[in-house]
């Protein structure tokens, strides 16, 4: 069920797997063995509170990840299917041709799935924001903040 202030996110499908992973270990693992370090860190002698500050510092961003994640996953949609196969859409991998020859690979992704070091790219940085319904073929100028980079589209999966 989603929220008021909560929007609808589009993720597919392997992402949501990846995002749940993340949510499963964060539960399941870090949270535990930080309010764990905290009980120990409380019960030795001469408590020590700058660590337990650190960990109740940890503790918190940890807490705060986890309800990201549920919110991202309890609001994620499918991509909308109802497109031409070869138009770019959240989801699609595409292969492209820039000014000096270099090919790049991409996956078009929501923001929160973003990832270049996976070559995952946000539909709205940029880039992305310039291929989102283009197709194999069309070339595209986009305005960066190192400048202008020319792209020519070569495949939409």
């Amino acid at each position: 069920m989603m929220t008021n202030s909560a929007q609808a996110v589009p993720l597919t499908e392997s992402s949501v797997a990846w995002l749940r992973q993340e949510l499963d270990r964060l539960r399941q693992e870090r949270e535990p063995a930080l309010v764990e370090r905290l009980r120990e860190i409380q019960q030795e002698a001469g408590f020590h509170d700058l660590q337990a500050h650190v960990v109740r510092d940890e503790l918190t961003r940890v807490r705060e990840r986890i309800h990201e994640l549920e919110i991202t996953l309890e609001t994620a949609t499918a991509p909308d299917g109802r497109h031409a196969p070869d138009v770019i859409t959240i989801g699609s991998r595409v292969i492209v041709r820039d000014e000096a020859g270099r090919e790049h690979t991409f996956v078009i992704v929501s923001p929160v799935e973003a990832d270049a070091g996976r070559g995952h790219i946000s539909a709205a940085s940029p880039v992305g924001a310039a291929l989102l319904g283009r197709r194999s073929g069309d070339a595209v100028a986009v305005t960066t903040p190192t400048g202008t980079r020319r792209l020519l589209l070569l495949s939409v999966e």
